[in-house]
C-alpha cells in the first residue's frame, strides 16, 4: 500500500522498526513523520494528525483453559478484572478494549514474553488483537508455544 501511494508521488520512504514507547516518542518530536498501525486514544488525538483508519482488528483476549476449564463469564470487558491479573504489553493502548490501561499490567515487551507469562500464571488474562495473534502462526510458526 506504501508503495502505491508514494509512487504516485514519486516520494522515497524508509520503514523503521522500533520498540513502540520509542516510535510515538519519536513521532512526538519529529524524528519521525507518521506511523503505521496506531490505536487512538484521547492522548494520541490530541497530540498527533490522524488519518482514517484503513483496517479493524478485534480485542480479544486469552486465557488458560486449564486454569478456567469452564471459559470465563462476562458480560463488558472490566470484568475481566476479577479473574485476576489483566496483562497486555509494554506502551499499548488498552482503552479500545474498554479498560482503563492503568488497570492492566503492561510489562512485556513482545507477544512471546506475553503469552509466557500466561503461561507461567503470572497473569490470567491476556489482552491482545484477535488477528495479530492468529496471523502470527503463519509467520513464524509455533511462536508462543501455545497448545490450543
Amino acid at each position: 500500500m506504501l508503495n502505491i501511494i508514494f509512487s504516485k508521488y514519486n516520494l522515497d520512504y524508509e520503514l523503521d522498526m522500533l520498540p513502540w514507547k520509542r516510535c510515538l516518542r519519536e513521532l512526538k518530536y519529529g524524528t519521525y513523520d507518521m506511523t503505521l498501525s496506531t490505536s487512538l486514544n484521547d492522548e494520541r488525538k490530541a497530540t498527533f494528525l490522524v488519518a482514517k483508519h484503513n483496517y479493524t482488528i478485534t480485542p480479544s483476549y486469552f486465557y488458560l483453559k486449564k486454569q478456567f476449564p469452564n471459559g470465563v463469564d462476562i458480560n463488558n470487558s472490566n470484568q475481566l478484572l476479577k479473574y485476576g491479573r489483566v496483562c497486555g504489553r509494554h506502551g499499548y493502548n488498552y482503552t479500545n478494549f474498554g479498560i482503563d490501561n492503568k488497570k492492566i499490567y503492561r510489562e512485556s515487551k513482545t507477544y512471546k514474553a506475553s503469552f509466557g507469562m500466561l503461561r507461567k500464571q503470572r497473569c490470567d488474562i491476556l489482552l491482545a488483537r484477535y488477528e495479530i495473534i492468529s496471523g502470527f502462526p503463519l509467520v513464524k510458526g509455533d511462536y508462543f508455544g501455545v497448545v490450543t
